[in-house]
């Protein structure tokens, strides 16, 4: 299972937890198989809600309603995102999780509005750690996207030419660049 508060890189069996190797197609722990995206993508982490469930890959999260108001699955794609809302439960109250996009309809209101929301997915306090954690994950996904995307000038003082060429080689391995995206970033690096 995975540590909490730390956010791990690694990819997860749904059916089990336990880590996978990345190129497998079963689990070695339960013999599960491995789900992937359309795009092949492994899930990275799956979390039930009530009346709702959400699968995290590498480059997309997808929501699964099974609800009686909204029933069906929704892809957001990371790169869209603009927000992650959490709300923890009351104690009398659920909590929620909703994701703000751009081009999207935000709802404003709490708990109430979040049941109806097709970006939220609302949760007990028993797994208020899941998304918590769930939360952690798509914010750091985001954040190492953005940070191509838009380097920060100090941070691209304090890092050397072959920590960025890593960090860039690490996203693509995992899915989150092209290797389109790689080659022309590795060119500007390396002033080519």
């Amino acid at each position: 299972m995975r540590s909490e508060g730390k956010v791990s890189r690694m990819e997860y069996c749904a059916a089990c937890g336990t880590p996978i190797e990345s190129d497998s197609d079963f689990c070695g722990q339960c013999g599960a198989t491995v789900q992937r995206s359309a795009t092949g993508d492994a899930l990275l982490l799956s979390v039930k809600g009530r009346g709702a469930s959400v699968d995290l890959y590498p480059n997309k999260l997808t929501i699964h309603h099974q609800r009686r108001v909204i029933r069906g699955d929704k892809d957001i794609y990371l790169s869209r995102i603009s927000s992650v809302q959490l709300k923890k439960p009351g104690l009398f109250t659920v909590g929620y999780i909703r994701f703000a996009f751009a081009g999207g309809q935000e709802n404003k209101g709490g708990v109430y509005s979040a049941i109806n929301d097709e970006n939220a997915v609302v949760f007990p306090r028993t797994q208020s750690s899941q998304f918590v954690e769930l939360k952690a994950y798509v914010e750091e996904l985001i954040g190492q996207a953005r940070q191509l995307e838009q380097p920060d000038i100090s941070q691209r003082e304090d890092i050397t030419d072959f920590a960025q060429l890593e960090q860039l080689a690490s996203l693509r391995d995992r899915g989150i660049i092209t290797a389109d995206d790689f080659e022309a970033k590795k060119r500007q690096i390396l002033g080519l």
